[in-house]
């Protein structure tokens, strides 16, 4: 399944918690792994991820809130590949 870790999204109606995980993707994750598929993503690439992030001065709970964002990334696809029903779906 191909699925790019760089998307688009809106930010009308969305949660204060959305808004800080979007800035996490579009600060951190995307400028290291943008160009990647999930599916290409290697151990490596976390590894080499994160050092440039605490070369840059990226604080320890920023590096930590980032890998728990590409954790629920990876799980999600992980749910999604195995089938439609596995998926949560959002509820108004």
């Amino acid at each position: 399944m191909r699925v790019p870790i760089q998307t688009t999204s809106s930010r009308l109606g969305v949660s204060h918690d959305d808004r800080r995980l979007r800035s996490l993707r579009r600060t951190h994750l995307v400028p290291h792994l943008g160009e990647l598929d999930l599916e290409k993503v290697k151990p490596q690439d976390i590894e080499r991820m994160v050092g440039r992030m605490r070369k840059g001065r990226t604080g320890p709970k920023t590096v930590v809130n980032v890998l728990a964002l590409l954790d629920r990334i990876f799980d999600h696809g992980r749910r999604a590949a195995s089938g439609p029903n596995l998926v949560p779906t959002k509820r108004n």
